[in-house]
């Protein structure tokens, strides 16, 4: 899995599926784009949280709006 979603989450049932963040305590199901969602707080499906770090915040930022532009 080479998608950069995963340095910042464990695949939690070997499908990517099911994500736990490595920052919270929390697991998204949905799959890496959805837990990018998660990191970014965006109020479509996720929550983030103030304590994030914001480069990797802005970073997953990126990422999400870059891919809801295809």
């Amino acid at each position: 899995m080479t998608d950069i979603g995963w340095k910042h989450g464990n695949n939690i049932d070997g499908n990517g599926m099911r994500v736990k963040c490595k920052y919270f305590s929390k697991t998204v199901s949905g799959g890496v784009f959805r837990f990018k969602r998660h990191l970014v707080g965006t109020r479509k499906d996720s929550e983030s949280y103030a304590t994030f770090p914001d480069e990797i915040k802005l970073l997953m930022m990126k990422i999400v709006a870059e891919k809801e532009i295809e």
